[in-house]
């Protein structure tokens, strides 16, 4: 009888150091992080993917929407949507086109 309580008590623990890594080994699937954002910029096409570059860094964003900005390549627009900043990927809902300023120099 002492035998299985020892038995019982050393699987136990075992069980339980088995589950209490402290996340160190469970795979980091963080949620993607999503804000509304506005972002000017230029479209461009870089490979198949259409982009915008953003004025402030200098970096493309990916458009997962293209065919709502496509008639605007090439041009300087301000794009307000869904920005996936893990990514770099935006979610167009609406396209301005910024006056004053040709970006096809």
């Amino acid at each position: 009888m002492l035998a299985l309580l020892v038995l019982f008590a050393c699987l136990n623990g075992l069980a339980f150091a088995q589950g209490s890594s402290g996340g160190k080994d469970k795979p980091s699937h963080a949620p993607p992080i999503v804000v509304i954002r506005t972002i000017t910029g230029t479209v461009k096409f870089a490979g198949n993917e259409l982009t915008l570059v953003d004025d402030a860094d200098g970096k493309p964003w990916n458009i997962i929407n293209p065919d709502a900005v496509k008639q605007y390549e090439g041009q300087h627009v301000q794009i307000t949507g869904h920005a996936f900043t893990d990514r770099r990927a935006l979610h167009a809902h609406t396209v301005e086109l910024v006056k004053g300023h040709d970006a096809r120099k």
